[in-house]
C-alpha cells in the first residue's frame, strides 16, 4: 500500500504547476469559444434584437415617473446587463472572462510556486 502511495505522489504534480497548465487551459477554451460565438453571431444577426418597447425617451420618461430616478437607473443597468449576454457582445463578455479567470490561476500559481521555493528552502514565511 505504500508503494502505490509513493508512487502516486512522484507522479502527481505539483500543485502550482497544475494552477498554471489550469490557466492556459481556461484561456485557451474561453478564448476559442468567444471567437466562435462572434463568428456565429455576426453571420446570423437576430433582427428583433434593440426593437422593444424598452427603447426610446417615452419609455424611460415613464419608468421615471412611476419609479423615480432609482428605478430608471436599475431598469438601465439590467438592460446593459442582459445585453452582455447577447450576440457578439457575449463573445466579448465571455473572452474577458475567460481572461480574468486565466490570470487568477496565473497568479495563484505564483504565489504557490513561491510558497513551495520558502519551504523547500526550509524558511516557514
Amino acid at each position: 500500500m505504500q508503494a502505490i502511495k509513493s508512487a502516486r505522489s512522484r507522479r502527481a504534480w505539483p500543485l502550482h504547476l497544475r494552477f498554471y497548465l489550469a490557466g492556459w487551459l481556461v484561456l485557451f477554451c474561453g478564448l476559442l469559444s468567444a471567437a466562435l460565438i462572434y463568428y456565429f453571431a455576426a453571420q446570423h444577426p437576430d433582427p428583433a434584437l434593440g426593437y422593444g418597447m424598452d427603447d426610446g425617451k417615452q419609455y424611460d420618461f415613464q419608468v421615471e415617473r412611476l419609479g423615480g430616478k432609482a428605478t430608471l437607473f436599475a431598469v438601465q443597468f439590467n438592460q446593459w446587463l442582459v445585453s452582455l449576454w447577447q450576440g457578439t457582445q457575449l463573445a466579448f463578455t465571455i473572452a474577458l472572462l475567460a481572461i480574468l479567470l486565466a490570470m487568477l490561476c496565473f497568479f495563484v500559481s505564483g504565489h504557490l510556486a513561491r510558497d513551495e521555493a520558502r519551504r523547500s528552502e526550509g524558511n516557514p514565511h
